[in-house]
């Protein structure tokens, strides 16, 4: 099967790994130490769903004094309750979609499918328009660095909902990506997101991953 112009496999064939490969406890990477001086303020649980059928979780730990306005956007994003306007409806990270997988590099994952906002009045256009939730924006900052797998990071600078699970240390990432925390629990579930079969264009998963809950614990 061709499509997104890679070759596909027929998925009821019992060797078809489009899901991806499922990863053994025995050969998991395990998750990264937490740095020293950090402790953990927040955790969040996120349940995936991959081609339609649950593929477990991974519990994340955050750090809020490695950059705080950061870790709060992510956590109220988290709840389902990050708002950035008067009147909004609050954006959510449940249901949201990966956005592309750079295999051994990044696992890039936010894509809203619940993006909240308001709906406005716009110059020139005579329909009142839908205006989704803007990213929130911040100047946070630490030296942490993409050395492990496990790290969990978000754009520095913000003005994006995307964040990163690393599937291998990766400091080339340090540049446009901030650490706010780390996996604690589903190290294998990251590498199986992995290791899933991607397009030519833009490194989209070709089977849906999907955040189907993500519980603040």
């Amino acid at each position: 099967l061709i499509w997104g112009g890679r070759e596909r496999c027929d998925p009821t064939d019992v060797a078809c790994t489009q899901g991806g490969e499922l990863i053994t406890a025995a050969g998991e990477l395990p998750p990264p130490k937490r740095p020293v001086g950090y402790e953990v303020t927040d955790r969040l649980k996120m349940s995936f769903v991959v081609a339609g059928e649950p593929a477990g979780d991974v519990v994340v730990a955050l750090w809020r004094p490695a950059a705080p306005t950061a870790t709060d956007a992510f956590v109220r994003l988290g709840r389902g309750m990050l708002t950035t306007g008067e009147n909004e409806e609050p954006a959510s990270l449940e249901r949201s979609t990966a956005v592309r997988i750079l295999r051994n590099e990044a696992v890039v994952l936010g894509a809203l499918r619940k993006p909240g906002g308001s709906t406005l009045l716009v110059a020139g256009q005579t329909r009142p328009q839908r205006v989704p939730v803007a990213p929130p924006k911040y100047d946070d900052d630490n030296n942490l660095s993409h050395d492990a797998a496990g790290w969990l990071s978000v754009r520095r600078g913000g003005g994006s909902f995307e964040f990163v699970l690393t599937p291998r240390a990766n400091p080339a990432l340090d540049r446009e990506w901030l650490i706010i925390g780390q996996v604690e629990e589903g190290m294998g579930l990251v590498e199986r997101l992995n290791t899933l079969p991607t397009n030519n264009y833009d490194r989209a998963p070709l089977a849906t991953v999907q955040l189907r809950s993500v519980t603040v614990l």
